[in-house]
C-alpha cells in the first residue's frame, strides 16, 4: 500500500514537474514573444499528448489485456488526465496572460481559436470531477458518463491543433492512431457482443 502511494506521488510529479518549469520561466521573468511562442507550444502539446494517452489506455488494454504496465496506468488513468488539464489551463492562462483582450477577442473569429476555447470548457467538467470526494457524491455510473467528455475534448483539440493550418500531418500521427482504437474498443464492447448474440 505505501509503495503504491509512492508511487502515484512520483507519477503525479513526474507529469507535472515540467508544467511547473514551464509557468515558472514564463511568469518569472518579462515576457518576450520567444517566451510567449515557446511556452504557448510546449503546454499546447503536452496536454494534448497527455490526454491522447488518457484516452489510449482503454482500448489498449483491451488488445494487450496481460500488460502490466498498461493495467498500472489504467489504475492511474484519472492522474494523467488531470495533468492533460492543468496543462491545457496552463495553454490558457499564457495565452490570455500575453495577449490584450481586444487581441483576444479579435481571435475568435478564427475556427482555431474557437476550438481552443471549446476544448477547454469540455476539459472542465471531467476536471472538477475527478476528486475522490466527487466521485463519491455523484456515484460511480455518474462519474463516468462525465468523464466521458474527455472525448469531447479530445475532438476540439484536435480540429484546434489542425486548423492553425500548419501541422495537420503531426495532428494525424497524433490523432489517427487513438481514432482507430477508439473504433476498436467500441466494437469489442458495445457491437460485438451483441452480433454475437444474434
Amino acid at each position: 500500500m505505501r509503495n503504491k502511494k509512492l508511487l502515484k506521488r512520483l507519477l503525479q510529479i513526474v507529469l507535472l514537474a515540467p508544467a511547473v518549469f514551464i509557468a515558472f520561466e514564463f511568469f518569472a521573468e518579462t515576457q518576450t514573444k520567444e517566451m510567449y511562442d515557446h511556452a504557448l507550444k510546449e503546454t499546447g502539446e503536452i496536454g494534448t499528448r497527455l490526454i491522447i494517452v488518457t484516452l489510449l489506455i482503454s482500448p489498449l488494454l483491451l488488445i494487450f489485456k496481460k500488460l502490466k504496465v498498461l493495467k498500472w496506468m489504467a489504475q492511474n488513468k484519472r492522474y494523467f488526465g488531470v495533468a492533460s488539464a492543468v496543462y491545457m489551463l496552463l495553454h490558457t492562462l499564457i495565452y490570455v496572460v500575453y495577449l490584450n483582450f481586444d487581441q483576444i477577442m479579435a481571435d475568435l473569429s478564427q475556427a482555431t481559436y474557437v476550438f481552443g476555447w471549446l476544448a477547454l470548457l469540455a476539459v472542465l467538467p471531467p476536471l472538477l470531477t475527478s476528486w475522490d470526494s466527487q466521485i463519491k457524491r455523484l456515484g460511480s455510473k455518474t462519474w463516468k458518463k462525465v468523464q466521458q467528455i474527455s472525448y469531447v475534448c479530445a475532438v476540439f483539440t484536435c480540429l484546434h491543433w489542425a486548423f492553425l493550418g500548419d501541422e495537420l500531418e503531426v495532428v494525424l500521427i497524433h490523432f489517427v492512431p487513438l481514432l482507430v482504437l477508439e473504433i476498436y474498443r467500441i466494437y469489442k464492447t458495445k457491437y460485438k457482443p451483441q452480433h454475437a448474440m444474434s
